[in-house]
């Protein structure tokens, strides 16, 4: 059975041109790009049906220092608000719960608010300070074939989510 949606997230999804949440457009898929070291990058993208990624997380983590980073996580701003973000994040933290999660420079105007309300809900500080290890050497971003992987859950949501 598909997620419930109200009048009032259709209308308002459509002065914001964008997809009520919990909508997913036809043909929607998730793929996964897994790291070439054993600290390197991952990606997990949320793409549409043409293949074009419409969401997509860029992280690091090493298991020996246990330490995560988010190098660059976005939405299509025609997609936000939908959970993507969290849902790309929850899949990068799968896990890796417990490690010591920071990003690099986040926007004030998306990713602050962003972070901040995922630190809430997961535990972890996202700090915009940058904690990398030896491990985590800098290495070209991941290129080659992605598989694809099954979406993650839905976060349960709470609205105004963005402002607790």
């Amino acid at each position: 059975m598909g997620t419930r949606v109200t009048l009032w997230s259709r209308l308002a999804a459509g002065c914001l041109g964008r997809a009520p949440a919990g909508e997913a457009g036809a043909g929607d898929f998730w793929k996964y790009r897994p790291p070439t070291t054993p600290a390197g990058f991952q990606q997990f993208m949320a793409c549409a049906a043409d293949g074009s990624d419409f969401a997509r997380v860029t992280w690091q983590t090493c298991a020996q220092c246990r330490l995560g980073l988010v190098v660059q996580i976005r939405v299509n701003p025609k997609r936000r608000g939908a959970g993507y973000g969290t849902r790309l994040m929850l899949r990068a933290m799968r896990g890796c719960e417990a490690y010591t999660w920071t990003t690099t420079v986040q926007s004030a105007e998306f990713g602050r608010p962003f972070f901040r309300a995922l630190s809430k809900s997961t535990g972890a500080a996202f700090t915009a300070k940058a904690n990398l290890c030896e491990h985590m050497a800098i290495e070209p971003r991941p290129e080659g074939p992605a598989q694809r992987e099954e979406p993650p859950p839905r976060a349960p949501r709470r609205w105004p989510h963005w402002r607790r």
